[in-house]
């Protein structure tokens, strides 16, 4: 830009990037130079600071939305984007990032620059050096993914991307390969069909599984990220790589947070295979079973809650199968009893984590089978009536909390179908039937839902129950609770409970 033509552009350029972000300011600019002007002089000028003011200028327009009318009908562009994702220059480079994220959005134009090929230049985007750049290409392909999925494994893309992938850093390396395994969560045949073309699921497993401990560090959230998904559990399942993480388990130079990961990884393992369950906790000298016993024993740290609350998470994923439970339970009873105490731990996390372990529980298609396995030492269903229940019904008033009532409600509602107990400490129990019959107890939308819920599943499973635990005025409360919703409100109910009632 020169002579005193460009310095009024200058001058239009600094004054565009001062003034707040609207149209009214983009009217301005574009009035005396427009969007495709700016991108003709960007390629044209070696000056730093025009670069940077071109660009800041141009991400703005990405920013308010307006760079795809702008772009419209200009034939260059393809070109332009090709050109600038090989710029030595980052500012142009994270420039590119932005019209990518753009096009992407829409799904005329994301398809129109698939089509055109001008896609391919996220594939050297995603191995920029520069953090920022590669994660906001890798955010582009993954919207091409959801809508567009054959380009993604397209062949001409697949060896921009891989080529020379070992000589890659590591952060570009794990980059790319958690892109894929974002990807592969889509849909088990688009994770299929990623692992055939790029070999990504083995390439993370390859990264963790390393002598680097600081490259173990950093790929173990990779293999975290298969772990949050069915098939790509399933491939961690079929790869037999439960022994391999049973070892680093075993290993006293791993830490504690490696540790805790692996402990997760190989309990949602077991919750959707229950039948690797004895491998699991028998093998390398029963590590597993060590470690759970370690972590569930370590609630006195106050500093050190990851472990508690992940091997109380942990008992929870493995014991909602009837196989997986039989098998932990006869190695370690104690467990139940624990997994009893941490609900009314006085430390908010291991309680939330407790209540959440006996809702997985619960929520699994085999809790009949579950209650009626366990041997007469066991007794699963006798220290849910006497131990559990009673600890759940007093938190619910103890901890007036919508994080604590919002799980309160939610697993006494998977209870009642199996206790009744619960109908009558509601029925007999004043502070309970306050509770119930508060309409102001609870304000939290979804714990009225929640609530509501449980009121309905009362009046089904319990009615007879209620009928000879409750007085008339009672029943006809929890009737019409039933029919009117989550905000019914009781008409007849005037006296006025909330000092009583938290």
């Amino acid at each position: 830009m020169r002579n005193n033509k460009n310095q009024d552009i200058v001058e239009t350029l600094e004054e565009f990037l001062s003034n707040p972000l609207c149209m009214a300011s983009y009217e301005r600019l574009t009035s005396n130079i427009s969007v495709i002007e700016m991108i003709q002089t960007l390629s044209s000028t070696q000056k730093p600071e025009e670069i940077a003011l071109l660009t800041d200028s141009l991400k703005r327009c990405v920013s308010l939305g307006v760079i795809q009318g702008a772009l419209e009908g200009y034939n260059d562009l393809p070109e332009l984007l090709v050109t600038g994702s090989k710029s030595s220059n980052q500012n142009v480079r994270s420039l590119i990032t932005y019209v990518f994220s753009s096009l992407t959005e829409s799904d005329t134009s994301c398809l129109k620059i698939c089509e055109d090929g001008s896609y391919i230049s996220l594939a050297i985007l995603l191995r920029d050096t520069e953090m920022s750049i590669g994660e906001s290409a890798s955010q582009s392909l993954k919207y091409i993914a959801k809508y567009y999925p054959k380009y993604i494994y397209d062949e001409g893309f697949l060896s921009i991307l891989m080529n020379k992938f070992k000589e890659l850093n590591d952060e570009t390396r794990l980059r790319i390969i958690g892109l894929f395994i974002d990807i592969g969560s889509f849909s088990e045949q688009l994770f299929d069909i990623c692992e055939e073309k790029g070999h990504f699921f083995t390439l993370a497993l390859q990264e963790y599984f390393t002598d680097d401990i600081l490259l173990k560090l950093a790929s173990l959230r990779l293999l975290e990220d298969l772990g949050e998904y069915k098939y790509g559990l399933k491939f961690l399942y079929k790869e037999s790589i439960s022994i391999l993480l049973l070892k680093d388990l075993d290993n006293p130079l791993v830490d504690d947070e490696v540790r805790i990961a692996i402990l997760y990884l190989l309990s949602k393992m077991i919750q959707y295979y229950p039948e690797g369950t004895e491998n699991i906790l028998m093998s390398c000298n029963k590590v597993f079973l060590s470690t759970l016993k370690n972590f569930m024993a370590s609630s006195n740290n106050i500093h050190a809650l990851g472990k508690p609350v992940c091997a109380i998470t942990c008992w929870g994923l493995i014991s909602c199968h009837e196989t997986s439970f039989k098998i932990l339970s006869n190695l370690w009873s104690e467990s139940i009893q624990l997994a009893i105490k941490y609900v009314s731990s006085s430390n908010t996390e291991l309680s939330l984590a407790a209540i959440n372990a006996w809702i997985i529980i619960f929520e699994t298609g085999d809790i009949k089978n579950i209650l009626k396995s366990t041997n007469e030492e066991i007794c699963l269903e006798k220290q849910i009536e006497t131990k559990l229940i009673p600890s759940i019904m007093t938190i619910i008033l103890s901890r007036p909390f919508p994080e604590i009532r919002t799980l309160i409600y939610r697993i006494l509602a998977t209870m009642v179908p199996f206790f009744g107990s619960i109908t009558s400490i509601i029925c007999t129990s004043q502070p309970h039937r306050d509770l119930i019959l508060n309409t102001n107890s609870d304000t939290d939308k979804e714990v009225k839902y929640l609530k509501y819920n449980l009121v309905k599943l009362i009046v089904r499973y319990h009615l007879n129950l209620l009928e000879d635990k409750a007085d008339e005025s009672f029943i006809k409360y929890m009737q019409d609770y039933a029919k009117g919703g989550p905000f019914y409100i009781n008409p007849s109910f005037q006296v006025d409970i909330a000092d009583r009632v938290l």
